[in-house]
């Protein structure tokens, strides 16, 4: 099981992966400029499964930043086209709380792009810590923003089906 974390630098994809793993693999910054160099894979077991947990390069970081945008969003495209037993999820990690252009941008490439809408997609949203009265609040008061700008709130993966916002 293939599951590919991917967005913008700094919008706390390695963060996700250590919380997943249940420790510091991944590494992580509150630097200026994106820590990750190269895309990376981490493989746990949960619920008697593999999972292999890729950590991609931050897209939109600019051509000043650790990995230019152009060659970020070259990496990941390599990495979802070479992955052997193809992607089982995309996680779309954005930094709360405002839906951006590159937001939008990013999900039309690699959802309905590369990907051409067959593989599922969730979205992962993070720094919410200061959201009143709690977090999921955000998510009831902002979800109908999202369809507005195409990009969809619900998936199916086979006999499930997951409403984004609906998991801590």
């Amino acid at each position: 099981m293939n599951i590919v974390l991917f967005g913008s630098t700094g919008c706390g994809k390695s963060s996700i992966i250590n919380m997943l793993l249940g420790h510091d693999a991944a590494p992580t910054s509150s630097g200026a400029v994106g820590c990750t160099f190269e895309n990376s894979v981490y493989v746990t077991r949960m619920e008697e499964k593999e999972y292999r947990i890729y950590d991609t390069t931050g897209l939109d970081e600019g051509d000043a930043g650790t990995v230019v945008s152009k060659d970020a969003l070259v990496k990941l495209y390599k990495l979802l086209r070479n992955l052997e037993d193809g992607i089982t999820l995309l996680v779309y990690c954005m930094r709360g709380p405002r839906i951006t252009e590159a937001l939008q941008r990013n999900y039309i490439v690699f959802y309905d792009g590369f990907c051409q809408k067959k593989v599922p997609i969730v979205l992962a949203v993070t720094a919410l810590e200061d959201q009143e009265p709690d977090m999921e609040s955000w998510w009831t008061e902002n979800k109908d923003a999202f369809q507005k700008y195409g990009i969809r709130q619900n998936i199916s993966l086979g006999n499930f089906q997951l409403e984004l916002g609906s998991y801590p």
